[in-house]
C-alpha cells in the first residue's frame, strides 16, 4: 500500500514520511522518507544481536516462503551472522505466518534439537512466537534433562512486539501465553520503539518526551480498572507520532507560511542533522535521513519477555539493549 501511495503523492511534489514501512524498494524516491529502518537494516541488527548479545553458537533459521518480508528479513539476518562468523545451520525450517500450529512447530523444534541449536530465528508474528515458544516448552517438559531444550531461545523481528506475549486478549494464543508464562520467557525480539527504553537509557522520567504524559492524559484513566484502561503506547503509536512531528519540525524552520511548499519541506527533511538544521530527537530515538530517505543509525530496541517481579506467575516485556543511536 505504501509503495502505491508513494508514487501518487510524491509525483506532485508532496513529501511523505512513513512510520513503519520496511520494504527496501521504497527507498530512492527523493520525496520519500521513513523513520523506521528498512528490512535489510533490521535483519543486520538482529544478526548482531544473535552473535554479540545472545552469544548464539548454532542458529536455526525459520522462514515463511510465501512472505517476501519474512524471506528478506531472514536473508539479511543470515548475511550479518556470517559476516560476524556466526554459525548458521544448513537447513531452514518453513512455517506459515499465523497458521502453523503448536504441533506444526514441534516438528521444527525436534529438528533444532537434533542439530543442537541454541537459537531459533523467527521472522514472523506474535502469534507464531507464542506457538513456537509453547512448542519448545512442551518438548522441554517431556524431556526435562535435555540441555538443548532447556537453553533453546527464540529471536524475532518487530512483528513479535505485542502484549499477546503477555497473554493479553481472549484468543487461544493469549490463553497459552497466560497459562505458560515460563515458555514465553524464551522470547527476544526487536521493536522500533518501547517506553521502557527511556528508563533503560538512564533518562530521568521528568526529562522524558511530553508524548508520554499526553498519552496518559488522552487515553488512560488512573481511576479505571486495569482491564478497561488503555495500555502503554506501542511501537506503532510512537512511530506514527515521530513521523508526524518530524514533518512539523521541518516545516517550523521555514521563515513564514508563505514559503511553505513541498519542495522546501523536503529539502529541510533531507538536510536535518547534516547541515544547519539539527537532527530530530524523536520518542523512538534520534532521526537523521540518508540520501535514500532511510534513517541513519536509527535506534532499535531489543526486548525480552521476563518474569514480573510484582505479580507471581506473570511476565513483563523489558528493554535489554538499544542498538543504534538513541540520543544525539
Amino acid at each position: 500500500q505504501t509503495l502505491r501511495a508513494r508514487d501518487i503523492i510524491t509525483e506532485v511534489g508532496i513529501p511523505m514520511v512513513s512510520p513503519t514501512a520496511g520494504d527496501v524498494n521504497l527507498a530512492g524516491n527523493p520525496y520519500f522518507f521513513r523513520v523506521n529502518p528498512p528490512y535489510n537494516a533490521q535483519g543486520a541488527a538482529l544478526g548482531t544481536v544473535a552473535v554479540q548479545q545472545l552469544h548464539a553458537r548454532s542458529i536455526m533459521i525459520l522462514q515463511a516462503p510465501s512472505d517476501p518480508t519474512s524471506l528478506g528479513l531472514a536473508n539479511a539476518f543470515v548475511t550479518r551472522v556470517q559476516t560476524l562468523h556466526g554459525s548458521i545451520l544448513p537447513s531452514r525450517g518453513s512455517f506459515v505466518e499465523m497458521t502453523t500450529s503448536v504441533t506444526g512447530y514441534q516438528a521444527l523444534v525436534q529438528d533444532a534439537v537434533l542439530a543442537k541449536a541454541d537459537l531459533m530465528f523467527l521472522p514472523g508474528t506474535d502469534v507464531d512466537a507464542v506457538r513456537l515458544a509453547h512448542a519448545i516448552g512442551e518438548a522441554s517438559r517431556s524431556e526435562p534433562k535435555n540441555a538443548v531444550l532447556a537453553n533453546l531461545k527464540i529471536l524475532g523481528g518487530t512483528g513479535l512486539a505485542s502484549n499477546l506475549l503477555l497473554g493479553q486478549g481472549n484468543t487461544p494464543d493469549a490463553l497459552i501465553a497466560r497459562e505458560f508464562p515460563q515458555d514465553m520467557q524464551r522470547l527476544h525480539f526487536i521493536s522500533f520503539a518501547d517506553p521502557s527504553e527511556w528508563r533503560f537509557a538512564g533518562v530521568a522520567p521528568d526529562s522524558w518526551p511530553t508524548f508520554f504524559t499526553e498519552w496518559a492524559g488522552l487515553f488512560q484513566n488512573n481511576k479505571a480498572p486495569g482491564t478497561v484502561n488503555a495500555p502503554p503506547p506501542d511501537q506503532n503509536a510512537i512511530m506514527t507520532y515521530d513521523a508526524l512531528w518530524v514533518i512539523a519540525r521541518a516545516a517550523s524552520y521555514l521563515p513564514d507560511a508563505g514559503s511553505m511548499n513541498g519542495l522546501a519541506v523536503r529539502d529541510i527533511l533531507a538536510s536535518m542533522g547534516n547541515g544547519k538544521y539539527p537532527a530530530y530527537q524523536g520518542v523512538s530515538g534520534r532521526i537523521v535521513f540518508d540520501a535514500l530517505g532511510n534513517p541513519t543509525d536509527k535506534a532499535i530496541v531489543l526486548l525480552a519477555v521476563q518474569p514480573n517481579p510484582k505479580v507471581r506467575g506473570s511476565n513483563i516485556i523489558n528493554t535489554v539493549a538499544i542498538i543504534g543511536t538513541f540520543r544525539s
